[in-house]
């Protein structure tokens, strides 16, 4: 028997590497497409963006485009197999995997970075709305991951893929020069595909009562040995758990049945859910303590944590897509408009805040600290390595962690 935090510090690795809204038209056969173009992944040389181990030496420009494009024409029949999937409709399979989409997590982190490498080339062409689609692809992959899988892990895997297709930790989010090249109805067409992206994802409140029995399941083995009154109270079951238990806490958990466990965490987890009607800065705190040390190690990170990471690649589509459809309109009419229907700011329930600004906008989302700081944004650097450009840089964070402050603002193109 493997030790619980063993498997639960294993899981969580994963993720870090890594239906409310029905799938209009899909085919049962559109999720073994997919599953097949993951698998049909070749490795070899890519260029930026590229996996873990970082290289020594940053690539050049010419010798990184010459990689990219030998990365995808290698992997040209891959990439057919996804667009295939994309057309046919990813819908659940009839018998989902038990852990979800983790197993096939690198294979789309690697999909992922094979569709952003066809974005570039596709700019080196001159093929600008190529280039965009592609990226829209990674987007649209990301989301497909997360309402697939459904559950929290799913959907850290979800975000890291759709954050790479949209690279929000840089300036403008690095879409400022194939925007500049589109016409208003390559633009439009563009927004329009995020607000379809947008309208299939599943709700955090979902994933939350998706996630209760994948949860019960790590400990099952453990409530359900018949010596678990015994063996927990031993110093070498509380020390197997690991969760620093002490004799009382011990003995509590040894009153409990594994029926009683399952109705607990169930219990938080639906609360969770129900809490995310919220605003993001009333929910984070809104939850009482667990009953239990065990319950509590096994949910309290899923709340304030899972919801700024869920939030946050749907913030950054809904800013882009407001962005797109906002260029579209200055494309045809010579201006951005006076006023603007904006979609709804996740973190705090009501639409994202417009105003014309001279000859530009100001769009933004309140963030997660719920203020209006009428479009101050919290400057946050860090310095690390860039997998798109192959360096180090020095990168304004964009506020969208649990504490950040300010607002958190939209290209304008």
């Amino acid at each position: 028997m493997k030790p619980f935090a063993f498997i639960f510090c294993g899981i969580i690795a994963i993720a870090a590497r890594a239906q409310e809204a029905p799938q209009q038209n899909a085919s049962p056969g559109g999720y073994q497409t997919l599953i097949a173009a993951a698998n049909s992944i070749l490795p070899g040389k890519s260029g930026y963006p590229s996996p873990s181990p970082v290289p020594e030496k940053p690539l050049s420009p010419r010798e990184n485009l010459r990689r990219q494009r030998v990365s995808v024409a290698r992997n040209a029949p891959a990439l057919a197999l996804f667009h295939r999937a994309l057309q046919l409709g990813v819908a659940p399979p009839s018998a989902p995997p038990k852990s979800g989409f983790s197993p096939y997590a690198t294979k789309f982190r690697e999909m992922a970075r094979q569709l952003r490498q066809e974005s570039d080339v596709r700019a080196a062409n001159g093929d600008w709305n190529g280039a965009l689609q592609s990226r829209l692809d990674v987007v649209e992959l990301g989301a497909i991951v997360t309402r697939i899988g459904g559950g929290l892990l799913d959907d850290l895997v979800g975000s890291a893929i759709e954050s790479l297709g949209l690279n929000s930790r840089r300036p403008n989010y690095d879409l400022t020069p194939l925007v500049f090249y589109l016409d208003a109805a390559q633009c439009r067409a563009g927004a329009l595909r995020l607000a379809k992206v947008d309208q299939s994802r599943i709700s955090l409140g979902a994933i939350y009562q998706n996630e209760a029995p994948k949860t019960f399941a790590l400990i099952r083995e453990y409530v359900s040995r018949p010596d678990w009154a015994t063996w927990i109270q031993t110093d070498k079951g509380r020390n197997e758990l690991g969760l620093q238990l002490t004799p009382d806490d011990a003995s509590q958990l040894a009153r409990l049945s594994p029926a009683d466990f399952e109705a607990r965490i169930k219990a938080r987890f639906d609360l969770a859910a129900e809490k995310t009607q919220q605003p993001f800065a009333q929910m984070v705190p809104a939850l009482t303590p667990a009953p239990d040390k065990m319950t509590e190690f096994l949910t309290a990170s899923h709340v304030g944590l899972a919801r700024a990471s869920h939030e946050r690649p749907i913030l950054i589509a809904r800013l882009i897509q407001s962005a797109l459809e906002l260029r579209a309109i200055e494309l045809e009419g010579g201006a951005f408009p006076a006023t603007f229907a904006a979609p709804i700011d996740p973190f705090s329930g009501k639409p994202l805040i417009y105003s014309r600004a001279g000859e530009k906008y100001l769009l933004y989302s309140f963030g997660p600290d719920g203020r209006d700081d009428k479009g101050r944004v919290e400057i946050r650097k860090r310095t690390d390595f860039d997998f798109d450009s192959g360096t180090r840089i020095t990168s304004i964070r964009r506020g969208i962690e649990v504490d950040a402050k300010g607002d958190i603002l939209a290209p304008v193109f």
